[in-house]
């Protein structure tokens, strides 16, 4: 069993089967294979012999494996130091000796490997390669940025070698960090054009995500949620004030609570980027939290905090909300989307941050400010 009780970055623990109850009594688990309490477990995989547990520690995954049998353990080994593995859609057999898992990093695309936990032999299975890509031509790291407080913050960075990464190519900035989701390095499909083009392409894993742990998202969340903008500004100013990349040349991207993290960003610091894609953004933060007959107001109580309840919520939430937060300054080109059967984030608040920066930007003429509502035909057609 997976649990917090003793450690915020988890331990796996066992009892006896013969214990009625053991599930509930604490005083009776024993952990199954210890670790250090900087080393997160995402998940775990049972096999007939072996448990695999899939880890991130320093903010990179690890698949540690131990034999049932010997207590033996030993790591997956990667060709890179920097990725992200994934499990999703995969299913597992457990009398098997074989484990099959997704992998991918700033410079490998999306490739699926087999691996024999007795033999230790890794092969792919499987391998998505875009048309003309070389992996020689690329430079990607994680680079750490300190923060307002000194805390630093690992940043992905990947660019082209003929282009290098400094003042004279734009940067296109990536974030996410709520819910304890942490972005692991993965290859930039969606980017890759941009950064053929000269943009270096970088992924701000701020607070609020996973990516160092549980303690990680603890620092990100209720009232300790502006951590999360400033990281972002910190790494913004960073690479401006370290000749990586000139004032006014930065673009932007987040969906979701990362656009809510762009918003505070455009509000506070608009003359420092060039544009945002704001895609189903959460920006009417407290309004959302204060309906509680939204479908998911209640649960993002315990990740942003009820305002209904706490006038310190509510004033918190008030002082960074994009939507009551935006002001007569000059904004930069910005295209969001809202959609329109989404029941996560509604509609409203795009139309809502968009109709207010159209009406108090004072670059209204010359940068645009677009929104684009769409429909989920997956939810239209009931499937």
């Amino acid at each position: 069993m997976v649990t917090n009780y003793y450690d915020q970055n988890n331990d796996v623990v066992i009892f006896p089967d013969s214990l009625l109850g053991g599930i509930l009594d604490p005083s009776k688990w024993y952990n199954l294979s210890k670790k250090d309490s900087d080393t997160l477990i995402k998940d775990i995989y049972l096999f007939e012999s072996f448990v695999v547990f899939h880890e991130r520690k320093n903010g990179k995954d690890q698949l540690r494996v131990m034999d049932t049998k010997t207590k033996a353990i030993h790591y997956i080994q990667f060709d890179e130091n920097d990725f992200g593995l994934s499990f999703n859609g995969i299913n597992q057999s457990s009398f098997s000796d074989q484990i099959r898992v997704k992998y991918q990093s700033m410079l490998t695309p999306s490739t699926i490997y087999d691996y024999n936990m007795t033999t230790h032999k890794l092969e792919i299975v499987d391998q998505f390669l875009p048309d003309f890509y070389d992996k020689k031509d690329y430079h990607a790291e994680i680079i750490e940025i300190p923060s307002f407080d000194g805390v630093k913050v690992p940043v992905s960075i990947i660019y082209k070698k003929s282009f290098g990464f400094n003042a004279s190519n734009p940067l296109y900035l990536y974030v996410y960090g709520t819910y304890g989701v942490g972005i692991a390095p993965e290859f930039p499909i969606v980017a890759l054009s941009a950064i053929n083009r000269g943009f270096t392409f970088a992924i701000a894993h701020v607070r609020g995500g996973d990516e160092l742990g549980n303690r990680w998202h603890e620092q990100g969340k209720l009232l300790n949620r502006k951590n999360s903008f400033e990281d972002f500004l910190a790494i913004a100013n960073y690479f401006i004030d370290n000749g990586f990349v000139k004032k006014g040349n930065i673009s932007l991207s987040g969906e979701s609570a990362g656009g809510q993290i762009i918003g505070v960003a455009l509000n506070q610091a608009p003359s420092l980027f060039k544009s945002a894609a704001m895609l189903v953004p959460f920006v009417d933060v407290l309004n959302t939290l204060k309906d509680d007959s939204l479908k998911y107001t209640v649960g993002d109580w315990g990740e942003f905090g009820n305002p209904l309840k706490s006038q310190e919520v509510h004033d918190y939430i008030k002082s960074y909300s994009p939507y009551d937060n935006i002001k007569p300054q000059a904004y930069p080109h910005i295209y969001a989307t809202a959609g329109l059967n989404d029941s996560a984030v509604g509609y409203w608040e795009a139309s809502k941050f968009v109709a207010k920066l159209r009406s108090l930007s004072t670059y209204q003429q010359q940068n645009k400010i677009l929104l684009k509502h769409y429909i989920s035909m997956k939810n239209v057609l009931g499937k």
